[in-house]
């Protein structure tokens, strides 16, 4: 069922469709009762992709999903919650190309997010990290156990930094702590920390499955530069 889940997302997504929309609009194009109605399918995918490959887009995208997390967690509201759940965001494996096995720039802000909230905290709640391989064909995955060693080597005891390796989906994250929490018998909040794109789905999740959360967004959007004809440029990020 994962596969085909993650197969089928493939699908959904704004590349396959744009480029079915072209092949589609090239096939009416070849016969003369459907050439204009062909026309109009590929410069409409032609608009599409343009705008879906330009910063402002991308920016308002991102903003409808951050919007909500663009204030810092106080300290306050932090106090009270009894660990940090860190959502894996993907890990590149070693032994070939890259040689090394490295966190992924998203897993590496929500790692070192979590730091802080720790720090302000005096370190004093644990951490699990929670995530396993989003690859259907590789079921393998080391990222929580890279992610606790980055944590051992910034001075955080291993007993204190509990991981889970399996889980594949939001909700399975969300079933994964809820397990962790009763294995250890704690009660109470979490502090819960993502991509801030990702918050709204997470904090759904966690709540539909009775988890309280604090959520504390990383990874934000990058829409510090101010605007400029570059931005109007096709990008693929």
């Amino acid at each position: 069922m994962f596969a085909l889940f993650k197969i089928a997302g493939a699908f959904l997504l704004p590349p396959t469709l744009l480029a079915l929309a072209w092949v589609v609009g090239l096939l009416l194009v070849r016969r003369p009762a459907s050439r204009r109605a062909g026309m109009r399918v590929c410069f409409g995918a032609l608009i599409a992709y343009y705008l879906l490959t330009i910063s402002p887009t991308a920016a308002v995208l991102a903003w409808g999903l951050e919007r909500a997390y663009h204030q810092p967690v106080s300290i306050e509201s932090s106090n009270g919650a009894i660990a940090i759940v860190i959502l894996g965001g993907g890990a590149m494996k070693g032994g070939g190309y890259p040689p090394l096995e490295e966190l992924g720039g998203s897993s590496w802000r929500r790692l070192w997010r979590a730091f802080t909230i720790s720090s302000l905290l005096g370190r004093s709640v644990p951490f699990m990290y929670v995530g396993g391989s989003g690859n259907p064909f590789d079921s393998v995955s080391h990222e929580a156990e890279l992610a606790r060693s980055y944590a051992m080597a910034m001075g955080i005891p291993r007993e204190q930094f509990w991981i889970e390796n399996e889980s594949r989906t939001t909700y399975e994250n969300g079933i994964a702590v809820q397990r962790m929490l009763q294995d250890h018998h704690l009660e109470g909040p979490v502090i819960l920390v993502t991509s801030a794109r990702h918050l709204p789905r997470a904090t759904g999740v966690f709540a539909g499955l009775g988890i309280r959360t604090i959520p504390v967004a990383a990874d934000y959007d990058d829409q510090s530069s101010p605007f400029n004809l570059i931005h109007l440029l096709p990008s693929a990020d």
